[in-house]
């Protein structure tokens, strides 16, 4: 499915705090989260251009019972 991207900053900081490690990227004495949002974003503008972009996004949800 085709989604509109409006914002790069809030596309990488959910594709990065949203992640099931951020903890263990939190934890880490070696990169910050923050670094790698930046750098994410500095890497989308080059290879995609600014945004706003389409992009064929989709999410899977597990769940357990």
């Amino acid at each position: 499915m085709q989604q509109i991207v409006p914002d790069w900053r809030h596309f990488a900081e959910g594709a990065i705090y949203g992640n099931p490690m951020i903890a263990d990227i939190q934890a880490s004495k070696i990169v910050k989260a923050d670094d790698m949002v930046d750098a994410m974003v500095s890497e989308l503008e080059r290879q995609l251009g600014s945004a706003s972009a389409r992009l064929p996004l989709e999410a899977t949800v597990y769940t357990a019972r």
